[in-house]
């Protein structure tokens, strides 16, 4: 396949659309991975993937955190009635979910919402596979109005890629598009139309990022083993010379992928 040549897009609202496109396209779609050869032969916009698994990664955790990790119960004390087990199998992101519950009582967690709206509500219901919610949004938080982060629980089958290495999981791409969608635009809810109204575009240039943590068990080897991956997914578009022409001189966003086993 010869160079793409990427046109302009005609504004944020074009790009806007797209992700909300594109979100609904992968929704639909049966694979549960998608490769990178595959992904960066995209038309619509230049699509970057990079493995950087082997790559150090440094993670800073302010101090207020790390003594709140320390304390917690549920976390550090097995004598403790509130300990909880180490995770195994399809609970990783339940004992998550309780560890953080605890944590927000000894510092302060940027603000949750909750997975309603146009998109979000798809991965908040769950997409259904041979009868159960293969994959689940669980928490999703608002750092700034430009960072965003989710938790999803992924329980696609794997096993035959479990040696690969260069592909992102359908729903990495539904949270990551969702995500960018949700910070472009405002979402309200009319209760007397019980109905979301139409998106207003509020973004006004810059970078839009997106940490994700995707949690998917797979059956490897006769066992049920969990993989517990950290995939801290930045996007940028790249600056052209400000206002809403940050994304008029870019058909694309760049990915950069780490993986990581550090979640909190």
């Amino acid at each position: 396949m010869g160079l793409i040549n990427f046109k302009p897009f005609s504004g944020p609202h074009e790009f806007s659309q797209l992700m909300r496109a594109l979100f609904h396209m992968y929704r639909l779609e049966t694979p549960d991975l998608f490769s990178f050869d595959w992904l960066q032969k995209t038309l619509d916009l230049e699509v970057v993937c990079k493995d950087t698994t082997n790559e150090e990664v440094g993670i800073s955790t302010p101090r207020s955190l790390e003594q709140a990790i320390r304390k917690c119960a549920r976390i550090n004390s097995p004598n403790s009635p509130e300990f909880l087990s180490p995770p195994v199998d399809y609970s990783w992101t339940g004992w998550m979910g309780l560890a953080i519950d605890d944590l927000k009582k000894e510092v302060t967690i940027k603000t949750e919402a909750k997975c309603e709206g146009p998109l979000f509500s798809f991965l908040g219901q769950g997409l259904i596979a041979n009868g159960h919610r293969r994959v689940l949004a669980q928490r999703l938080f608002r750092h700034r109005p430009d960072h965003w982060s989710m938790t999803i629980r992924d329980h696609s089958p794997l096993n035959q890629y479990k040696s690969r290495k260069d592909y992102l999981l359908r729903s990495e791409i539904l949270g990551v598009t969702s995500i960018i969608y949700r910070q472009m635009n405002e979402i309200r809810w009319d209760p007397s139309k019980y109905k979301y109204t139409e998106p207003e575009l509020i973004y006004s240039g810059g970078p839009l990022i997106v940490k994700f943590i995707a949690h998917f068990s797979s059956f490897l080897d006769g066992y049920n083993a969990n993989i517990p991956l950290g995939h801290d997914c930045d996007l940028y578009s790249r600056q052209s010379t400000g206002g809403s022409g940050d994304l008029r001189s870019v058909k694309g966003v760049h990915l950069s992928y780490i993986c990581t086993e550090s979640f909190l």
